[in-house]
Parts: C-alpha cells; sequence; structure tokens
C-alpha cells in the first residue's frame, strides 16, 4: 500500500495535470490552460506544490514510524528453535470419528462427547430465523458464505454469476479500504487546513484524496471525515501537529444550528405509517434508502404580537416575569442579556411553532417569559406577518373561486387498480416522487405519475395532490365497516388509509379499538397467539391452539424481500438445504429462510388446505396476509395451498 500510494504522489507532483486546486479568490478548477492570469496560476500551482509536499511528509513519517513499531512486534514473536510449547489439556482437535463423538483432547485426556438431544428418529431438517413482525429490505452484500465446509455444497454454483461481466460486490470486506490510508489523509487534511490555511472547500478541490472531506447534502452519511468516525482507529498525529498542537478536525460541518441539527436526524426518519423510526429495516436496508422523508421548512406566523397575547390571555401566567404581566416593558432592556447564541436558539424553536406559548418558549431556552415575548418582535416584525397573513388569504381566495377540476387522465390510474379478470393488481413498491410541486404533466420525471400509480403520504407533492388514492368514505353499521367489497380501498386490494378514510374510522380511537375491518395488517389484529409450532408430518408446522372461525386474519408472511436480479444467490442454499421459504412478491420474492415469523411453517396441502395467502397494499407497502377459508377445530394444523408454480423444478432454479 505504501509503495503504490508514493508512486501517485510522485506521478501528480511530476505531471501537474489538471490542476485542481481553488485559490483564494475563486474555486473553480484550474488547468494550465486556464483564463486567469499569470499571477494567480503561479499562486495556484504554488498551494498545489505545498498540498504535495504535506502528503509526502505525513506519509513518510507514518511509514517509518509503522515499520519499525511492526519490527518490534515481529521481534517480541520470535521463539527460539529450543523452545517448544509446553504440553495442554486444553489442546484440542476438532475431528468427527462417528456420529456421535464431537471433541477429542489430545495427549491422552479424556475423550470429550457430546451426545444428541434427540433420537434419530426425531431429529427434523430444520433452520432457525431471526424473529420479524415486518418484512425487511434486502442487503445488497453477504457477510460470509453459508455451508462453506460442508461437503456436497455446491459453493461454484453459488459464486457464480448470471453475467460474469457484471460488476457486482457479494462480500462487505471487498469494498473495504485500507484503514492506514484513511489515518494518513485525515492528518494531511487537518495540517493543510489548521497550519496552512486551506479550506475545506480548496482541500475537497485538490482531489489528492480518496473522498471529499464532507458528503452532499442530501447524503450526510458520506464524505471522509464520517467514514473515518465510524471506524474505532488508533490516535495517531505527526509531529508537527503535536508539536504546532493543532486541533481535531470535526466530524460534521452541518450541524451548528437546532433547526440543522434536527433536519439531520430527520433524514434517518423514515415517515411510513408502517414504521414511524429511524433507520426502519424496510425501506433503509445496505445503506439504501427507499422512503425520503422531506426535511422541515420554517414555519411562518400568523399572529402579531398582539394577537399572540390575546390567544395566551385567558392562561395562567407562568411565573412573575410572564409576559402576560410585563408585556409593556421596553424591548432595550429586554435584550441587553441576549447573545448571538440566544438569538438562534429563539429562531430555530420559533422556526418549527412561531405562534408558540412564550411561557413554554422560556422553559426551553432558559430566558425570562417577558424577553422572550418582546424578542419575537425582532424577528417576526407585524408588518411582515400581516403582509404574509394577506397573500395567504388571496391565495385560497383564489382556490376556492376556480371550478374544482379533475386530471382527464386520473382513469388510468383507477384501470390501473385492477389487471383485465377486475382482480387487483397490486404493484410493486415505488418510492415516493421526490420532486417540487403538483404531480402530472407539469413534473414530467414525476415516478408516481409515470407508472400511473397513485401518490402516498411520503411523497414531496403537495397534500392535495389529485393523484394520491381517494380512500373510501364507508359508513359504521352495527359497529363495523369495510368488510365487504363495496369498500373501494378493500376492492383495490388496499387497506384503509389512517390519513384519508375518516368515515371508517380506519385511524382507531384513543384506546386503539376500530370498527374499520380493512385494517388488520397494519394494525397487527392477527391470531399469532393462537398458533402453536410443533412437530408434524412434513417436520414442523403450525397448529391451532383454539378454534379460527372462517375469513379470519391469522397473520402475515413476513420475509426478507428481496429483487430477481439477487435469487441466484439463494438457490444453492434452498438445494443444499431442500427446504424453500420463498413466496412470489409480484416483481421479486419474499423469503423467511433467515427472517420470518409463525407463518414460516405454514405446511402444504392442496386438496384439504383451510388459509389462503393474499395481497395487500399497506401504506403503499406490499403485505402478505395470511387468512382462514373454512372453520379450523382446535388442534388441526393450518395447512396452505403452495400452487403449482412453488413444485417447477425451474422455477426453484431460475
Amino acid at each position: 500500500m505504501y509503495s503504490n500510494y508514493s508512486d501517485e504522489v510522485d506521478d501528480i507532483r511530476t505531471n501537474y495535470a489538471p490542476l485542481r486546486l481553488a485559490s483564494s479568490r475563486s474555486s473553480s478548477v484550474l488547468t494550465p490552460s486556464s483564463s486567469l492570469d499569470f499571477c494567480e496560476q503561479a499562486e495556484s500551482i504554488r498551494r498545489y506544490q505545498e498540498a504535495i509536499d504535506i502528503i509526502r511528509l505525513v506519509h513518510q513519517e507514518f511509514h517509518n514510524e509503522h515499520s519499525n513499531l511492526t519490527q518490534e512486534e515481529i521481534n517480541a514473536l520470535n521463539i527460539s528453535n529450543n523452545t517448544k510449547p509446553q504440553d495442554s489439556a486444553w489442546i484440542t482437535s476438532f475431528r468427527r470419528v462417528d456420529d456421535n463423538s464431537r471433541i477429542i483432547q489430545l495427549e491422552a485426556m479424556d475423550v470429550v462427547v457430546i451426545e444428541d438431544l434427540f433420537e434419530a428418529s426425531e431429529i427434523l431438517n430444520y433452520y432457525c430465523c431471526t424473529p420479524a413482525s415486518q418484512n425487511m429490505g434486502e442487503y445488497e452484500s453477504l457477510g460470509f458464505i453459508p455451508h462453506a465446509d460442508a461437503p456436497g455444497f455446491d459453493m461454484d454454483s453459488f459464486l457464480s454469476r448470471d453475467d460474469p461481466d457484471e460488476n457486482l460486490t457479494l462480500f462487505p470486506w471487498q469494498s473495504i479500504t485500507d484503514p492506514d490510508q484513511d489515518i494518513i489523509e485525515v492528518e494531511v487534511a487537518r495540517s493543510l487546513h489548521y497550519n496552512n490555511g486551506f479550506t475545506f472547500e480548496e482541500i475537497d478541490n485538490l482531489k489528492l484524496l480518496r473522498l471529499p472531506l464532507r458528503g452532499p447534502n442530501d447524503n450526510p452519511e458520506s464524505g471522509l471525515l464520517w467514514e473515518y468516525s465510524q471506524r474505532e482507529y488508533v490516535e495517531w498525529e505527526s509531529y508537527r501537529s503535536t508539536n504546532l498542537k493543532l486541533p481535531r478536525l470535526p466530524t460534521n460541518f452541518s450541524h451548528n444550528t437546532l433547526f440543522r441539527a434536527i433536519n439531520a436526524g430527520v433524514y434517518h426518519f423514515c415517515a411510513n405509517l408502517n414504521c414511524i423510526t429511524s433507520h426502519c429495516a424496510t425501506h433503509y436496508a445496505g445503506g439504501v434508502r427507499k422512503c425520503t422523508t422531506q426535511p422541515f421548512e420554517p414555519c411562518k406566523p400568523k399572529e402579531t404580537q398582539e394577537g399572540l397575547f390575546l390567544k395566551y390571555a385567558s392562561s395562567e401566567p407562568c411565573g412573575e416575569f410572564c409576559f402576560l404581566t410585563h408585556w409593556s416593558i421596553e424591548e432595550t432592556i429586554a435584550n441587553k442579556m441576549w447573545s448571538v447564541e440566544d438569538d438562534q436558539e429563539l429562531r430555530d424553536l420559533l422556526a418549527f411553532e412561531p405562534d408558540a406559548n412564550p411561557c413554554d418558549l422560556a422553559v426551553m431556552c432558559r430566558k425570562r417569559c417577558y424577553e422572550v415575548y418582546l424578542h419575537r418582535r425582532n424577528i417576526y416584525p407585524d408588518y411582515e406577518v400581516l403582509a404574509t397573513r394577506f397573500n395567504e388569504n388571496l391565495l385560497k381566495q383564489r382556490k376556492t373561486s376556480q371550478e374544482l377540476t379533475l386530471p382527464k387522465d386520473l382513469l388510468e390510474f383507477h384501470e390501473n387498480l385492477f389487471d383485465e379478470y377486475g382482480k387487483p393488481s397490486l404493484a410493486h413498491y415505488i418510492a415516493p416522487c421526490t420532486h417540487q410541486g403538483s404531480c402530472g404533466t407539469d413534473a414530467p420525471n414525476c415516478s408516481c405519475y409515470i407508472e400511473r400509480h397513485y401518490c402516498q403520504r411520503n411523497c414531496h407533492c403537495p397534500d392535495d395532490c389529485p393523484y394520491r388514492f381517494p380512500g373510501c368514505s364507508c359508513k359504521i353499521r352495527k359497529g363495523r365497516t369495510c368488510s365487504t367489497v363495496l369498500c373501494p380501498c378493500l376492492k383495490a386490494g388496499r387497506e384503509c388509509d389512517p390519513e384519508r378514510c375518516i368515515s371508517c374510522d380506519a385511524r382507531a380511537h384513543a384506546n386503539g379499538v376500530t370498527n374499520c375491518r380493512n385494517v388488520r395488517i397494519q394494525q397487527e389484529q392477527h391470531n399469532l397467539l393462537q398458533i402453536e409450532i410443533k412437530p408434524s408430518k412434513y417436520g414442523y408446522g403450525a397448529f391451532a391452539c383454539q378454534s379460527i372461525k372462517s375469513n379470519r386474519f391469522i397473520g402475515e408472511y413476513v420475509g426478507e424481500i428481496q429483487g430477481l436480479d439477487s435469487s441466484w444467490r439463494y438457490q444453492s442454499i434452498h438445494g443444499f438445504r431442500n427446504l424453500n421459504y420463498t413466496y412470489d412478491f409480484k416483481t421479486g420474492i419474499l423469503n423467511s429462510a433467515t427472517i420470518g415469523n409463525e407463518m414460516r411453517y405454514l405446511n402444504h396441502d392442496s386438496t384439504d388446505f383451510n388459509c389462503v395467502a393474499l395481497y395487500n397494499l399497506v401504506n403503499n407497502d406490499l403485505r402478505i396476509a395470511i387468512k382462514s377459508v373454512k372453520y379450523i377445530k382446535k388442534g388441526d394444523e393450518v395447512l396452505l395451498d403452495y400452487g403449482e408454480r412453488y413444485w417447477l423444478e425451474e422455477v426453484q432454479n431460475d
């Protein structure tokens, strides 16, 4: 690694083409044919030479220091030829002698035998899995080769690819870079910035480091400093940094205000109603974000200072310095003790709720209540609030005066809900559209519009987008609703939307009880507690602990969502184990071999099955629900018809 890196430095130092250093006056990329004058080009070349020298010094120092340390370690591990390891009872040999013996210790020690816990007739072909209550996305790489040392496992087939020319990363360790290189480059950037006066932009424009120091705004989890902070490196610094006592580089550059820090957290947050969590396993797998959450935008105030006072006038004063009792105090007195940081903190809080109660803001800002109230006037003058209110009212009047007309191509979206036989034609997962403004012909790159797929709540288009699925308007009758195909959501194979289906009570009451019968999956109204896993005729099976009526939601088939282009990885595993937990998932497969729940134990019966698998679109996520089709007695096995396609050899190897 060291020789290659040094050669690269020599090549850059010799050629100087292209020159990529931004001068103090310009951040553009420089080349020898640049239009800059001679003095600016000479300064750029001098700075570029300066950076090359720093790289060489840091690299040579790191190489010399670690070469000496490595040699010391080798000398410490050197053993004389006359020295022999002492006999130890802990030296063992893992050698299989017969079906019962597992470990045999050397040096005439007693044989340790680990006996099987089951009789040979009771041993079942079974592989455990990670329990999960929700589908998880597929990771792009495998951590290891399963069954690598097992006789009979076709490793060549497992490692083969359909397209040998396609550059795919199979294992994560294949893309790991040398950690020493990152240590050197971070130290180079540290010296260039704090000692030589290079800005972070100038260091990035040099293009001498493996990665830019900072990632783009839409991907903060990238860049050299972020990757460096994710590893447990040994603290190392050059003699130059030690003597000059240079500070360490920051690991982030964007969290200098409260508002930006919260928006940085929004980057990891999944707002899909099936998740409502950070780093969800369904839409954030393998570092690929499939569901983007919009960052917060500063809210505009609706109340003037007088309006804000009248809004909370009926409340009790929060204390001695409440704004309700000190609202007329001179503003100059209130602002004497406010620093720049105090002002920024209040601005960040008001950006989320500009008409918040000053009593609450005072607690968060650690200031007196009347000071917060009067300081808000500097941030939101009354004339600006009145102007904003006037513009919003004018826009609202224009919308109400215009006749509401639905797009002509909206019928195509509705027709796309069903196939030629009138059954729900559920599309695969489509990521939310990320364009600004309304969907339709004005946004030709809208992913939802191109696929004729209804928009969802996580799309970046407005909430009143005409291309969003309208939901249902079913009424509650006899304590229940949305249980027949008269419900447009149920007819289209969708569960009711808690934000759109208001009349059917899809959102549920405060106690969690709902009258809607079409929210079983998203509210986990299943009967998994009525299922027991125990040995059956074919390995393990699922049995009813109590009677289950017909048309009851038993549970959801959960697994890992895998694309067809990566299914080749698992065919060798399925063939070797003689077990296949995959399920057809429209444009992919759902594999519960490593991730799943009790539904993976459902065995096959093509004639006497008592449940079926149904596709449902739940908050834009495709899910598989297992429902009973007949009365299941207590103690009976829950059986499912796998279908003819499951038994086709060409499908198993496809």
